[in-house]
């Protein structure tokens, strides 16, 4: 019965290896994780480390084993040595029984025999002290050692005392001559010379043709020229030498001088003009730019803001020269301004009087 059971079981095993072999252990629609693959790696390390370790310390074990066998070796042949020493044999008798043995031994002789000698023969006193043997021969110069770190900056010394005065050395060159300060208020009109003597009189000149009779005229002509004022400005050159006046970051021309003024009008100090009444009035003006800029221009300003303006390119950089001329005719009220700026500021003007000019007619 138990034969059969056995042969039954057998028959079961050999079906179940049977049917494990035959099927696979991984379909080939599976595919194996990548966290498996990476801890079967890391196991594989941890294996070789392992062995790696388990190696290194079985040898240090059986080094140090070798040292305590050693170490008792040399114990018991000191113990001999006493045990010899407290019965009172020959010592010289076994030191050569120690030789003997030792030949035949791993133990050091030479250790053992200084071993018995310390113990036996105490040290005597120190000997003198040797002369000094030659100096030996010098040794190569060392590598050059890292810069330090700079210390910290140390208090302020005590100020010493004052020197003598240099000598005052000679005067040096004149400096750039300064910005030309805006002009004053204008003083009252003095009064009227004497008038000249009249000259002789001019010898009478032929008549000339007589010219067509013209057509009826009309006295509207002379009642304007009757009511017209006007004021004519020329430029300063007496207040700077030569006549080149540079401006100020607001290009504004102030460096005026009054050359005919028939009444209602006012040069102030920031080179306007004021109107005493209103009505049409014609304005012009000329300035001479003398710079190396490639444009110029100037605006004719009224209450501030550009009524005319002109402007020019000069065709040649060598050409410094450029004349910018505007008028106009509008309507002012009383106590309008009128001024003159340059379209681009710090610019060099020439203020001859014949050169640069400025002025306003009042027509009606």
């Amino acid at each position: 019965m138990s034969n059969v059971l056995d042969s039954e079981d057998t028959t079961k095993g050999k079906m179940t290896s049977e049917s494990l072999l035959s099927k696979p252990c991984v379909s080939s629609a599976q595919r194996v994780p990548t966290w498996c693959v990476a801890f079967s790696i890391l196991f594989c390390v941890y294996c070789v480390f392992t062995a790696y370790w388990l190696f290194v310390l079985t040898t240090r074990a059986n080094d140090y084993a070798r040292q305590i066998s050693t170490l008792e070796e040399r114990l018991g042949t000191q113990e001999e040595i006493v045990n010899i020493l407290r019965k009172g044999d020959d010592i010289e008798l076994f030191s050569s029984r120690v030789r003997r043995g030792a030949k035949g031994s791993k133990s050091n002789t030479a250790d053992d025999e200084k071993a018995i000698t310390c113990f036996v023969c105490p040290s005597g006193p120190p000997g003198f002290k040797g002369e000094p043997g030659e100096e030996g021969p010098r040794g190569k110069r060392g590598r050059r050692g890292t810069t330090g770190k700079i210390g910290k900056k140390g208090p302020p010394g005590i100020q010493g005392t004052k020197g003598d005065k240099g000598v005052i050395g000679g005067a040096g060159p004149p400096g750039s001559p300064g910005r030309i300060g805006p002009p004053g208020v204008e003083g009252p009109q003095g009064p009227k010379g004497p008038d000249g003597v009249t000259g002789p009189k001019g010898s009478l000149g032929e008549p000339g043709p007589r010219g067509p009779r013209g057509f009826p005229g009309s006295n509207i002509v002379s009642e304007v020229a009757a009511r017209a004022k006007a004021i004519h400005l020329q430029g300063d050159d007496k207040r700077t030498y030569p006549s080149l006046t540079k401006l100020d970051e607001n290009g504004i021309l102030n460096t005026w001088r009054v050359h005919s003024n028939s009444g209602g009008f006012t040069l102030l100090g920031n080179g306007n003009i004021t109107v005493s009444e209103g009505g049409q009035y014609f304005i012009y003006s000329n300035i001479l730019f003398y710079d190396d800029g490639a444009l110029f221009g100037a605006h004719t300003t009224v209450n501030g803001s550009p009524f005319l303006t002109c402007s020019g390119v000069r065709a040649k950089a060598t050409i410094k020269f450029g004349t910018c001329y505007s008028s106009g005719v509008t309507t002012l009220q009383a106590q309008d301004m009128i001024g003159v700026r340059s379209v681009y500021p710090e610019r060099m003007v020439d203020m001859h009087r014949e050169s640069t000019y400025f002025g306003v007619i009042k027509l009606c």
